[in-house]
């Protein structure tokens, strides 16, 4: 037979863990803008066009990583409160 062993704890540091890198790199793009935009703002024409098209390129993408990062921090949640809860019944067998 097959053991399955969870510790509750680490599943919860995973979930604060994925929380945190996502609050992290949204932190570093935003830095990384407040640090281009002084020059950003001098550029006109095709210059400031293309990188408009490229910035808005990189905040989709970046928005898709934060969509996907709480999909992966909300399954981690919920596991671990189905392994808790399954826990919790097998005890109360023997209770």
């Amino acid at each position: 037979m097959s053991e399955i062993l969870v510790t509750f704890s680490a599943i919860q540091g995973a979930e604060g863990d994925v929380a945190a890198t996502s609050q992290n790199i949204n932190g570093q793009l935003d830095d990384l803008k407040s640090y281009l935009a002084p020059m950003v703002s001098t550029w006109t024409g095709a210059a400031s066009e293309n990188y408009q098209a490229k910035q808005k390129q990189w905040d989709e993408a970046a928005a898709e990583l934060n969509a996907i990062l709480a999909q992966i921090g909300k399954a981690l949640g919920d596991a671990g409160q189905e392994f808790q809860a399954a826990e919790n019944s097998n005890a109360s067998i023997w209770a």
